[in-house]
């Protein structure tokens, strides 16, 4: 796997787990483990939260070409999901949703990334869409 692959999965494996860590410090009567996390999900979404699973799945490649805003944004309201999942057995994007948010530091909570999104899927097709991969 190429290093820069790598690094930005990484970066976002050590991301989530923070927010997991910031969570359980901010809310001590749960009990919170890492979530599993994979890069497979591909398409508009940037990342899915599954709490039955206990499972996020990131879109590598808005990963990539978002990188910090992902960061800083996507990563926690996904956690924010498995969070409320944990309290409620739901999750949504209500009033807790964006509360676990302002705790996890997010400042403009918003449901939806704005992030460009690339109707091609294979690495062939992106890169004649001239997105490097």
């Amino acid at each position: 796997m190429r290093p820069d692959i790598i690094d930005h999965c990484a970066r976002a494996v050590t991301q989530t787990r923070y927010c997991i860590d910031r969570i359980q410090w901010m809310y001590p009567n749960i009990t919170l483990k890492y979530p599993e996390i994979n890069f497979k999900l591909k398409g508009e979404f940037a990342g899915r939260a599954y709490g039955e699973r206990w499972l996020i799945k990131y879109n590598y490649l808005l990963l990539k070409l978002n990188f910090q805003d992902f960061i800083d944004n996507t990563i926690p309201h996904e956690v924010a999901h498995l969070v409320e999942y944990a309290m409620y057995g739901k999750t949504g994007h209500k009033e807790t949703w964006k509360n676990i948010m302002k705790d996890l530091g997010v400042k403009e909570i918003t449901r939806c990334h704005t992030y460009k999104t690339y109707p091609c899927r294979k690495r062939k097709d992106l890169q004649r869409c001239g997105v490097s991969v």
